[in-house]
């Protein structure tokens, strides 16, 4: 009892989150079974502390337990020293290895740039999206246009505070 008192404790159900919810399975599954695993991009917005990243938590975890295998890869945009940041951290939640941000970039764009079937798919979460703002936007451009690849895999979740972020977005990364 105590445990579910704790601020790091969610339910396992989010009340009133049903549509979202749902949104957010049906992503996930479509992704999981188009042939290729050809990927999707989805954008998920709203004020803060209204359950997004819970959500889509709770949506993973619900999918995974009941045997829907995918990596899932959890990128907290806050938490990066740089936007390219994300790309080791991909990486290596993808491999285990280490690698500086650039070799990193590069080989998460072979990876997904081979046309090969790829044997897992992977969801990837970047949450505070907005942190990965940069002049040339070239690390969101990456993350959002990897999956669109033949045979990537590859699904990315973004999700932001800023309900206008997609209109700040450079129109190629939109």
């Amino acid at each position: 009892a105590s445990n579910a008192l704790q601020l790091s404790a969610a339910p396992k159900r989010l009340p009133c989150r049903e549509n979202e919810r749902d949104t957010i399975e049906n992503f996930v599954l479509e992704m999981l079974s188009a042939p290729g695993g050809d990927g999707r991009t989805l954008y998920v917005a709203g004020m803060p502390g209204t359950g997004k990243t819970a959500t889509v938590r709770e949506v993973v975890r619900a999918l995974q337990e009941t045997g829907n295998a995918f990596r899932f890869v959890e990128v907290n945009a806050m938490r990066l020293p740089q936007p390219n940041h994300a790309y080791a951290l991909l990486w290596e939640a993808l491999t285990g290895e280490k690698r500086g941000a650039d070799a990193a970039a590069r080989l998460l764009d072979k990876r997904f740039s081979s046309g090969e079937e790829q044997e897992e798919r992977v969801v990837v979460l970047v949450d505070e999206l907005d942190y990965m703002l940069t002049q040339r936007q070239e690390v969101l451009y990456n993350l959002f246009e990897w999956p669109g690849r033949k045979n990537a895999g590859l699904a990315v979740i973004g999700i932001a505070n800023t309900l206008d972020l997609p209109e700040r977005l450079d129109p190629k990364v939109r």
